[in-house]
């Protein structure tokens, strides 16, 4: 039992170092010297992690076992039988995920990953290959047949393939996404902002000028830009703008059809995320030192600020004329734009959960998506959580298959909400499926079996002309995931891809568990990059306290 204890502290401790390295990567400043080395730290602390890992499961497997037991008794066909009855059916449901769980917690013996057997299996062979599996061409014709499934239901995903593409352009980490139509637009850590074709997987324009890490982009309609320039004709509606946001303390409006600045704009702090209001024709900015604020393009006039939150904002999403902001602090707040003055209308201090037992801890709030009264928020815990702002209560549903794990983003999309997870022992991302509005589980896009995705920080959506729904995600790489239907074969293309199938982890349909079982003393020990960054900065005269900024006018 001693050496059980001594194993299980040190794999605690270890996914905490390596929640420290996670958070420290994902920094849009310049890492020191020490913020460095700790880095480079992190595969030998996976790689230790992993052999503890195995060491529990042989621990926790021993003191188990019954001396007068037969070995029959934990046969891999009994354990299959007690995974059928868990998933509800004829077959083992039990994904990768599901797998690296029950090791870790020192269940189901020496059970290997897996996909799950209803599903096929992943295939590398080329995208211009055939069906993915005899079997799955069986199922895909059946209910071809029947006609068409909808999107919220889970038979439609269980039938899915998807066909994965990484797009190749960005230096760094994609730290955010805006499509329209096929038109994709990406920001990074590398300074430039990138335009891409999404029928033909290729970049069609890179836009340069920010001097350090772009945050934050959006692109505004055809419409509302012939609007903001006053341009009419043949000609009007033809472009649209691009808007940026970066921690050098500018906005950059761009040209989409040239690829031209069109002006840019100082806004005295960094700007951590961006939206527009069509209601008012106003863009709406967020910064980290709290502050949210509307700026009328066609003048460059900041029209309104407010200090929203005492910490950095995280996330700003606008629902007609209401603006929702989450910030670091774990507060969600919402302002009206009445006037071109922004009105604050309820603050998430005292909500509760709607299954009347638990609490709601604030978090730092790392995602946030918003449709109507629902607002939908990613953290460090286990839970996503769904605020109904006007009612203030609070649900949960499982994101994720073990404690130490992130949603960095979540995307709503044709009542679809798709959420990203993080499985930190692994360093491996993921997306999770759900019907938003029954919030069913539906499945789990994950190609760890391939190539693997690394943390999705990220996430958004669109149609192709195909009529296939494909979805973007950004982090360290960038990568289209493209639906493929039943009875269809993935399209044809010159661009390296592989096909993968849905899985299914039966875990992340159970209900949600109050994960307030993670101790406050854990974040206590963590790291603030950031705040240890502010205080240098104070030393050397460079952080203004009132505005929180790392700017400064030279």
């Amino acid at each position: 039992m001693a050496a059980s204890m001594a194993t299980a502290t040190e794999i605690r401790k270890l996914r905490k170092k390596l929640r420290q390295i996670e958070n420290l990567e994902r920094l849009t400043r310049q890492l020191d010297e020490q913020e460095t080395v700790k880095i480079s730290k992190k595969y030998d602390l996976r790689e230790r992690l992993q052999e503890l890992l195995k060491q529990e499961e042989n621990e926790t497997f021993s003191s188990q076992r019954d001396p007068e037991s037969t070995l029959s008794s934990l046969s891999s066909e009994s354990f299959g039988e007690e995974a059928a009855q868990v998933s509800g059916k004829g077959d083992v449901s039990l994904g990768t995920r599901s797998a690296n769980l029950n090791t870790s917690a020192g269940e189901g013996g020496n059970m290997k990953d897996k996909v799950p057997e209803s599903h096929g299996k992943v295939v590398s062979s080329p995208v211009t290959d055939q069906p993915v599996t005899e079997e799955k061409s069986d199922k895909a014709s059946k209910i071809a047949k029947k006609g068409n499934i909808s999107r919220s239901d889970r038979k439609y995903w269980d039938q899915l393939s998807v066909s994965v593409c990484e797009l190749d352009g960005h230096n760094d980490m994609v730290t955010a996404l805006s499509v329209q139509g096929t038109t994709l637009v990406t920001a990074s850590r590398d300074t430039t902002v990138k335009v891409w074709d999404l029928e033909k997987r290729e970049e069609t324009g890179s836009l340069g000028g920010h001097t350090e890490t772009v945050t934050s982009v959006l692109i505004i309609s055809p419409e509302e830009t012939a609007a903001l320039t006053g341009e009419g004709g043949d000609e009007g509606g033809k472009d649209s703008y691009i808007v940026s946001g970066s921690t050098d303390c500018t906005l950059k409006v761009w040209s989409l059809k040239t690829g031209k600045e069109v002006k840019s704009v100082y806004t005295f702090s960094p700007v951590t995320c961006l939206d527009y209001c069509y209601t008012t024709h106003l863009l709406v900015t967020a910064s980290d030192g709290g502050k949210v604020e509307l700026w009328d393009l066609r003048t460059a006039e900041n029209v309104c600020s407010v200090r929203a939150h005492e910490e950095a904002v995280t996330g700003v999403k606008v629902q007609q004329n209401t603006v929702i902001s989450s910030g670091a602090d774990g507060l969600v707040m919402v302002h009206e734009v009445r006037a071109r003055s922004l009105m604050r209308v309820f603050v998430s201090e005292d909500v509760k959960l709607t299954s009347g037992s638990g609490k709601v801890h604030q978090r730092m709030i790392r995602s946030l998506a918003a449709a109507g009264h629902t607002v939908v928020l990613g953290d460090d815990a286990i839970n996503i959580k769904l605020l109904d702002w006007k009612k203030g209560v609070v649900s949960k549903l499982v994101n994720h298959v073990s404690e130490f794990a992130s949603t960095d983003a979540v995307c709503l999309w044709d009542d679809l909400l798709f959420s990203s997870s993080y499985d930190l022992d692994h360093g491996t991302g993921y997306i999770n499926v759900r019907a938003f509005s029954s919030r069913e589980y539906l499945a789990t896009l994950d190609d760890e079996e391939m190539e693997g995705t690394d943390r999705i920080v990220c996430l958004a959506c669109t149609r192709l002309p195909s009529g296939n729904t494909v979805i973007i995600s950004g982090g360290p790489q960038l990568k289209l995931w493209e639906l493929i239907p039943p009875g269809q074969s993935a399209p044809e293309s010159s661009d390296e891809k592989w096909v993968i199938v849905t899985q299914f982890l039966p875990e992340l349909s159970r209900p949600a568990q109050d994960s307030e079982a993670e101790s406050e003393a854990d974040d206590t020990d963590d790291d603030d990059a950031n705040d240890d960054y502010r205080e240098k900065r104070k030393e050397d005269g460079d952080y203004d306290e009132e505005t929180k900024s790392w700017c400064t006018i030279v």
